[in-house]
């Protein structure tokens, strides 16, 4: 099975590709009912990068997330 999707976004290749990269791009990505606070400044998408984040799960209760960026392939 196979699925495709086009969309037209008003933007050169570049611009929409290094939207990303952009400071606060992590947290206009997020969804707005997750509340979610950095604890460490996102320092890049590139590989090695990483990014420390809590997000609340129920009332003064939450998780500490660690994430990295790795290249694959």
């Amino acid at each position: 099975m196979k699925f495709e999707k086009a969309v037209m976004l008003p933007g050169s290749v570049p611009d929409v590709l290094a939207w990303p990269a952009r400071p606060g791009a992590f947290l206009r990505l997020s969804p707005p009912w997750q509340p979610i606070r950095l604890l460490k400044p996102n320092n890049g998408i590139e590989a090695g990068a990483t990014l420390a984040m809590r997000l609340s799960v129920a009332g003064p209760f939450g998780i500490t997330w660690n994430a990295l960026h790795e290249q694959i392939g």
